[in-house]
């Protein structure tokens, strides 16, 4: 395993390259979109990731826990927390997949998508999709930071940054117009699932093989999380509930002029 001190210094390292890369390429791709998409599909889009990334607060707490568990020497008492854990993270993925489909078919603003019926259900597969493979990517993310690899812990969320800003082009270029956001993430969620696959193949291996079911570990995660999630639920309803409340009572084209002059 890398050590504290070296695996600290990548990180910020990897930081202080990303971070300046990834805000110039926003700067300069955002206004790209524009010539293949309007201000109103960008809305829409931009008010879509928004509630599915409101979803991702039902992960709070996950990521902790799979970190401290692979912090502690106990190693047996570990694996049944992992198992746990990682069953728990199933569940919940099933309960937002659900709630995802319910708030894309019915929120106001997602009927407004002008596309024909098949890509309007395209998305919303689609959209879900980056939900279930999001997740996950970020339960193998937090494995990767509990082995102290941070470095390539920020590595990877950066080129998927990238990759979410620069691949949607390739795609308007070839008449997907608002499709290419959603698809673009989504190929992206697989990528770098595949990636975590390679990278971690062994501890999957290991995980399976020990996989056991307690229900003590389980309510415990439950908890857990649940306190998690009532200490972030104001920061995700004051950061991702704006774009859903201006679209639906406003206009999506209102939700481009609000996130771009923010």
């Amino acid at each position: 395993m890398v050590s504290r001190k070296k695996s600290f210094l990548e990180g910020v390292f990897v930081d202080l390259l990303g971070t300046p890369v990834t805000m110039i390429t926003g700067i300069i791709i955002t206004p790209v979109y524009f010539k293949y998409i309007n201000s109103n599909q960008y809305g829409i889009w931009t008010s879509a990731l928004d509630y599915i990334t409101l979803l991702t607060l039902m992960n709070a707490g996950i990521n902790i826990q799979i970190i401290q568990n692979l912090s502690s020497f106990k190693k047996n008492k570990s694996e049944v927390n992992l198992s746990s854990i990682l069953l728990y993270q199933i569940l919940i993925i099933l309960i937002g997949t659900l709630l995802s489909i319910i708030g894309l078919y019915y929120f106001p603003v997602f009927n407004q998508i002008n596309e024909s019926e098949n890509s309007s259900l395209l998305i919303i597969i689609s959209l879900n999709l980056i939900l279930i493979t999001g997740s996950l990517n970020g339960w193998f993310n937090s494995v990767i930071q509990g082995q102290n690899r941070v470095g390539l812990s920020n590595l990877i969320n950066y080129l998927s940054k990238l990759s979410y800003q620069l691949f949607p082009v390739l795609l308007m270029v070839y008449g997907f117009k608002l499709l290419s956001f959603s698809t673009a993430y989504f190929f992206t969620n697989i990528l770098i699932l595949i990636t975590y696959l390679c990278i971690l193949r062994k501890f999957i291996l290991e995980i399976f093989k020990k996989f056991t079911i307690n229900f003590e570990s389980l309510k415990k995660n439950f908890f857990f999380s649940f306190k998690m999630f009532i200490g972030g639920i104001s920061y995700y309803i004051l950061n991702f509930t704006d774009t859903l409340i201006i679209a639906n009572y406003l206009s999506p084209h209102y939700v481009t002029i609000y996130v771009l002059t923010i």
